[in-house]
């Protein structure tokens, strides 16, 4: 079966892939389990995961990329002319990037990344196992579908900066992550659809409201309700004075460029394009304060509680926020 032929695509969609592990456990940032679902099902048309201009870039540089990694690391490798299937669960597929020859225990899966992307809280150092949750359970899927040890994930960072991450074999994930997935594709197969956890879930499930169709409210969705006008006042409230405090500025800068304090710039308002257009004001020198004026750090309090969920409000992970290992469950 030829990588990325028609047959590969007809046998994506018999299975969950690496790059689909973390979605169908809802870890993914990229998509949710019900999207996936209703792709499998055949119900939307499939998306690739991950930011459209990486995947390109990915799909390009892909065959540089695995020619660097071999000739820095003198490790011979080995492009696969067919998906790995798992031996007892044929539902669980990968599409690995190269497997090694000179090291036969070991799989590669080769990122890339645009320079303003690359978050160093979510990558570690090179050489660590450390990464994005949705590279280290794709990398965890794949060793369990082809049974390696290792998964090295050649990074390209802004097209210069090249790295190189271990992922070791951690059988108590991929026990969790296996149970996981063999589940969401229980729900596949029987049409048992997962809950949505976004807006872009729910317009999937309700596209059309119901002409002249009204709800009475329970009394938990009346303190939402609450807390959402009370939230949206004193946004106005800040947007007000945010507006009045930059004018102030401006009126006392005149014509000047920059407001310093005691070397410290506190603003700049220079005119865009070389000089020749705008002014844009800036504020700057955010730092010297200890801490924000108490009207923003209550509303910025409040906004946070909010985030965290109230009952019957999903709270969805932060990308950078890495489950532990009991916590890799299905959904639904």
């Amino acid at each position: 079966m030829a990588i990325r032929g028609p047959e590969w695509n007809a046998a994506r969609k018999r299975g969950i892939g690496g790059s689909e592990a973390a979605a169908a456990l809802g870890v993914s940032r990229w998509k949710t389990p019900l999207k996936l679902y209703k792709e499998k099902r055949g119900e939307i048309a499939e998306e690739e995961i991950g930011d459209q201009q990486n995947v390109f870039w990915g799909t390009v540089l892909e065959p540089v990329i695995r020619r660097i990694y071999s000739e820095r690391y003198n490790r011979k490798v080995r492009v696969p002319s067919k998906l790995s299937v798992h031996k007892s669960r044929p539902h669980a597929i990968a599409n690995v990037d190269f497997f090694e020859v000179t090291r036969p225990s070991v799989i590669g899966e080769i990122k890339t990344m645009n320079a303003f992307a690359f978050d160093a809280r979510e990558w570690g150092e090179p050489e660590s196992a450390k990464c994005p949750i949705e590279y280290y359970v794709q990398a965890q899927h794949n060793m369990s579908v082809t049974g390696k040890a290792l998964c090295v994930i050649p990074l390209l960072v802004g097209g210069q900066d090249f790295r190189v991450y271990n992922v070791p074999r951690n059988d108590e994930w991929i026990e969790k992550i296996d149970r996981g997935v063999d589940r969401f594709w229980d729900c596949v197969v029987q049409g048992v659809e997962p809950e949505p956890i976004d807006l872009g879930d729910l317009l999937l499930r309700f596209p059309k409201g119901a002409p002249n169709l009204a709800i009475e409210a329970e009394p938990e969705h009346v303190v939402i309700h609450r807390q959402l006008v009370e939230l949206s006042t004193l946004r106005l409230q800040i947007e007000a004075k945010e507006k009045a405090g930059k004018f102030a500025l401006q009126s006392y800068m005149q014509e000047a460029t920059t407001l310093v304090f005691e070397g410290t710039k506190l603003a700049s308002w220079p005119n865009t394009n070389d000089g020749e257009g705008p002014r844009r004001f800036t504020l700057c020198g955010r730092k010297i304060y200890d801490e924000l004026p108490p009207d923003v750090a209550a509303a910025q309090q409040e906004i946070a509680q909010l985030a965290q969920g109230t009952p019957d409000t999903p709270r969805r992970r932060k990308p950078s926020e890495p489950p532990a290992a009991d916590e890799i469950i299905s959904t639904q």
